[in-house]
């Protein structure tokens, strides 16, 4: 991996198709499940809720404060792919 140039803007290997990520609630939210972005927390979600956020450049952080556990699905996929996981994301 040290010989692959890295884009520092994108934060992913120069050349490569912009990256893209998705979270997907599992299960709705309780109280102690923390999800922030920026000033912004992320709260109330129901199961099946999507978050698309710019990651790269939006300082971000996800706890479990609560007494179940959470699970959160991440899929990181090129563009194109997230895209089209949207667009058929309607049945979600």
């Amino acid at each position: 991996l040290d010989t692959i140039p890295f884009d520092i803007n994108r934060l992913q290997p120069v050349g490569d198709k912009l990256l893209r990520r998705l979270f997907i609630a599992l299960s709705d939210w309780q109280d102690g499940w923390i999800f922030q972005i920026g000033k912004e927390q992320w709260s109330g979600w129901k199961k099946g809720d999507v978050i698309d956020f710019n990651w790269r450049h939006a300082p971000h952080s996800t706890a479990n404060a609560g007494f179940d556990t959470r699970a959160l699905l991440k899929i990181t996929g090129y563009s194109s792919f997230i895209d089209q996981l949207i667009e058929e994301g309607k049945t979600l």
